[in-house]
């Protein structure tokens, strides 16, 4: 997908992402986050509250459904599994705010 670092891409891009998994060491690393979409439906103003976050494949390993994260000042909730993307180089999960 890049043929750039990925490193210097999040390093620029990026916020901090911060996970401190019961029983272990804490875990960071850069990562996007894709903010809740707005769309209509009909008549209907509908509003997704779940965000995405894309991170490095390789770092937060063991990130699981329910875990919390802090990214910059805020924390969210992971709500699905973590998923490699496209050529397995990057990350998304989705998240909500807690």
């Amino acid at each position: 997908m890049f043929a750039e670092d990925l490193d210097v891409f999040f390093a620029d891009m990026g916020k901090p992402v911060v996970w401190a998994p019961s029983g272990g060491a804490e875990q960071t690393t850069m990562g996007l986050v894709d903010a809740p979409d707005v769309f209509a439906l009909s008549e209907h103003l509908v509003v997704a509250n779940v965000a995405e976050l894309t991170y490095p494949a390789g770092k937060l390993v063991g990130l699981d459904e329910d875990d919390f994260i802090q990214v910059g000042s805020v924390r969210y909730r992971v709500r699905q599994i973590p998923r490699r993307v496209d050529d397995g180089e990057l990350m998304k999960v989705l998240i909500s705010e807690a």
